[in-house]
């Protein structure tokens, strides 16, 4: 890290899309960084606006570079899905920030505990994180991939 990512690092936020172009921007976000651009052409998720879902974008100097969905349906947790940090933006410790800010979030909501699909990529970067293997009904995607959650 150098001095322009901390303060980059202390500088962004997490907050829902304000307008349809932020929206277009999640979902083109969406299809690079988890379906390398391969997914079906990526657009409204069902869920995305559903009560119990929130969707929220990573902003550094004033540019999408992240976003992550919450999902309060379930009684026990809440579930981050579809979290994505633009490619070119990872290893930079956005996406480690990202988790702190929606942990925050979750903790304020007064939940203690998250859940997550790990793809396979990812495993390393949640366990870095503070996720361990955790057991779920639901399967992640990736065939590759596992069930990973953490007590706040």
């Amino acid at each position: 890290m150098n001095a322009m990512t901390d303060k980059c690092l202390k500088d962004l936020f997490l907050r829902p899309p304000r307008n349809i172009i932020e929206w277009n921007s999640i979902y083109s976000l969406r299809n690079r960084a988890l379906f390398d651009g391969n997914a079906m052409k990526y657009s409204k998720y069902s869920n995305d606006e559903a009560p119990d879902q929130q969707v929220y974008v990573l902003i550094v100097r004033d540019q999408i570079i992240g976003t992550l969905r919450m999902d309060s349906s379930h009684h026990m947790w809440v579930a981050l899905r579809l979290v994505a940090v633009e490619p070119e933006w990872r290893g930079f410790g956005y996406g480690a920030e990202m988790l702190r800010i929606a942990e925050d979030f979750v903790r304020n909501k007064g939940q203690s505990d998250i859940r997550v699909h790990a793809k396979q990529n990812a495993i390393g970067f949640y366990r870095r994180c503070g996720y361990f293997e955790v057991e779920w009904e639901e399967l992640p995607r990736d065939p590759n991939g596992i069930n990973m959650g953490k007590h706040l």
